[in-house]
């Protein structure tokens, strides 16, 4: 067997390896977009229909909640989509994305700063009832208080499907370059499409309904 054979033969064994490991991401991509996608949805379909019974209480109390460091996570959302987006036409281009992805990992960063800020604002207006009374002052607070259990159990799970997707850029930020980067660059897009949709359902079930 000649030295070219064998460098044949070892460069398509890594090939199927490497095809195999793709074929697991996107399973596991898969499986992430399914229940997010059911989660979610499930969430915010229980959300509107007891906003459908308590309408104007619903109103209400959205008008407690802080719209100013919901926008500027939004915007960071946002922004770190379309950051990875161009790091992996960067990849596509054979151009370096490790100053991409790393913008994308801060903006991440940011957003979940942004919500630590929100429900700070919410702890201190005594609508974040963590260790606290419920400290509601508009009418009907039992009514309100299942808004709040809607509003923050959405946040939470909406911030642990973020760090997942940040998680799922570690191995593009490290795992070298090519074919490899490009195409983990590309799943980890799959992942935040997820939180990007799911943030705009968010702001819209909870913050433009007092409108």
């Amino acid at each position: 067997m000649t030295a070219r054979h064998r460098h044949t033969m070892l460069v398509t064994h890594d090939m199927g390896g490497l095809h195999r490991l793709f074929d697991a991401d996107r399973v596991r991509l898969g499986l992430y977009l399914f229940f997010g996608t059911l989660l979610f949805a499930s969430l915010l379909l229980a959300f509107a229909l007891h906003y459908r019974q308590t309408p104007a209480v619903f109103a209400a109390a959205a008008a407690e909640l802080h719209w100013r460091p919901a926008v500027l996570g939004g915007a960071l959302l946002i922004s770190a989509g379309w950051t990875l987006t161009r790091a992996a036409g960067a990849a596509e281009r054979g151009a370096s994305a490790t100053g991409g992805m790393l913008l994308t990992l801060m903006l991440g960063l940011g957003f979940l700063a942004a919500r630590g800020w929100e429900g700070y604002l919410e702890y201190q207006g005594g609508v974040l009832p963590l260790g606290q009374p419920f400290g509601y002052d508009g009418p009907h607070p039992l009514e309100a208080l299942r808004f709040f259990h809607f509003h923050h159990l959405v946040a939470v799970l909406h911030g642990v499907f973020v760090l997942i997707a940040l998680a799922t850029m570690l191995p593009a930020l490290t795992g070298g370059d090519g074919e490899r980067r490009l195409t983990r660059l590309r799943l980890a897009g799959g992942y935040w499409a997820l939180v990007e949709i799911v943030w705009v359902a968010d702001f819209t079930a909870f913050y433009l309904i007092g409108a």
